[in-house]
């Protein structure tokens, strides 16, 4: 299983390997629930094949994600460090 794993890393590493810690800022339109997830999957994978190679967000050592309330400019912000 340990050698699985260090394939699956290594395959997810050929896009940016030394891609450490990737954040990602919410902000939202107003405080109704909704559902985070989803709108961070939608990003993810339009960032899939730029910072990694195709799903391989469970590589990464480091993932932060921080929610926040902008009315007048609701938006998400990604910034990584390599």
């Amino acid at each position: 299983m340990a050698d699985a794993r260090l394939l699956v890393q290594a395959a997810c590493r050929e896009m940016h390997p030394q891609l450490v810690r990737i954040t990602f800022w919410l902000y939202w339109p107003d405080r109704r629930r909704s559902d985070a997830d989803n709108r961070l999957k939608l990003v993810k994978d339009a960032l899939s094949g730029i910072l990694v190679k195709d799903d391989c967000w469970t590589c990464l050592p480091q993932e932060h994600i921080y929610n926040e309330l902008d009315r007048d400019n609701p938006r998400v912000v990604v910034s990584w460090e390599v």
